[in-house]
């Protein structure tokens, strides 16, 4: 289903603009430049672990988490 999206999003003309998305960021990729490994400077991500012997998972929103800041 979201390789449709995308296909529908890459056929999509914005405004009255001859190309679709896809044209145009076709004549674009080449150009850009490519992600720094670790984000950008000055960026920081943050993990989650849950507390030990809470009775959480992946999709609970009700449980007690700890974040630690990862300086990239």
């Amino acid at each position: 289903m979201v390789e449709q999206w995308d296909r529908q999003d890459d056929a999509r003309r914005i405004g009255s603009r001859s190309r679709a998305i896809a044209e145009d960021f076709a004549l674009e990729r080449p150009l850009l430049m490519p992600l720094a490994p670790n984000g950008p400077p000055g960026s920081s991500s943050m993990l989650a672990t849950s507390s030990p012997g809470a009775p959480c998972s992946e999709s609970s929103s009700s449980c007690h988490r700890r974040f630690e800041r990862h300086e990239g």
